[in-house]
């Protein structure tokens, strides 16, 4: 029976085109804190479903998904980092939630990255 291929074994065995020595994985120690997803439900009515596919992965994962339309319905994010204190956030891509972005065609499920001073 053949051996199996990893994807560790294939990684090795694939010439790499670069010079310099990949960088070392970064240490990573898990805290307790609530795991959450800045999260959109105009997912769902994509023409591609990856995104909303993710989304509900991670919700059956434990994740809990914030943003307009869901339990918590916080749409900045300094006031949802200092709320829920998460240990993880998820976040997908910022065109589709950056309103100067001509991707975002959901304006009330933008997310608010900095207060501005009025």
């Amino acid at each position: 029976m053949a051996e199996l291929e990893t994807i560790a074994k294939r990684i090795t065995a694939t010439p790499h085109s670069y010079t310099c020595e990949p960088l070392p994985a970064p240490s990573y120690q898990r805290r307790d804190g609530e795991r959450i997803m800045l999260a959109m439900k105009s997912f769902s009515r994509h023409m591609t479903d990856e995104g909303w596919q993710l989304q509900c992965g991670l919700r059956k994962a434990g994740y809990r998904q914030v943003g307009h339309g869901y339990d918590y319905s916080e749409t900045r994010v300094p006031e949802i980092l200092g709320a829920l204190n998460p240990s993880v956030v998820i976040v997908q891509d910022k065109r589709e939630w950056d309103i100067e972005n001509a991707a975002c065609f959901d304006f009330q499920a933008h997310f608010l990255t900095c207060v501005k001073s009025i």
